[in-house]
């Protein structure tokens, strides 16, 4: 189980720094996997495909709270943004 909501099974992922203040950096995910950042309501903020070694989601112009990244078909992971 990967910090969050849910397991993501078949990848071995890592997500840092969270909580985090300016972005996420996802590493170890396959090229070209969806990616949505939402906030609790469900409302989609962010929107992308990551690439090849690492991906960064922005987060320096959210407010303060909790997000969910939904990760290609598989479960949504928890995000902090203070």
């Amino acid at each position: 189980s990967i910090l969050g909501i849910g397991r993501i099974p078949s990848y071995n992922i890592k997500i840092f720094p969270n909580p985090s203040k300016n972005y996420w950096q996802i590493d170890q995910l396959p090229e070209n996997t969806n990616l949505i950042l939402t906030d609790i309501n469900g409302r989609s903020l962010w929107q992308g495909e990551s690439e090849k070694g690492s991906t960064i989601i922005p987060g320096d112009r959210l407010p303060a709270g909790n997000y969910l990244l939904k990760v290609g078909n598989r479960d949504s992971v928890k995000l902090v943004h203070w």
